[in-house]
């Protein structure tokens, strides 16, 4: 099991320490600071999973429509977006307990539905 553990598969937090991100992109991440108060911690979660799934949403029906460059585009951004997150996720403990995670699933649920409206608005279906 410690062969398994620290040999094969390293930890999360090693992993992204280890990561090779642009230096610049890596000192914009950084000055990312999630709230300490629980409101705006709630605020902080919420919209970051909303925008989230509004770009996976949107990625998904541009997928299905077969428009390439917003496929393309949204692709790129579900990488990024997913990776700041995870990165600040993983170094601030506050962003792990229960109510941050209704406040990721509150937002993702909106930011669902939120890509419907505006793409259908937009792309007319």
């Amino acid at each position: 099991m410690y062969l398994i553990q620290h040999r094969l598969l390293p930890s999360i937090g090693e992993f992204f320490r280890k990561l090779e991100i642009p230096q610049w992109l890596d000192k914009q991440i950084a000055k990312i600071r999630p709230p300490q108060n629980r409101v705006g911690l709630f605020a902080f979660c919420w919209a970051s999973e909303m925008i989230s799934f509004f770009i996976i949403a949107t990625n998904f029906r541009a997928l299905a429509k077969g428009y390439i460059g917003w496929t393309v585009v949204t692709d790129g951004l579900i990488v990024l977006q997913s990776t700041v997150i995870s990165k600040i996720f993983i170094e601030h403990e506050k962003m792990r307990d229960g109510m941050s995670t209704l406040a990721f699933t509150m937002g993702g649920m909106c930011g669902s539905a939120l890509s419907i409206l505006l793409t259908r608005y937009i792309w007319g279906s």
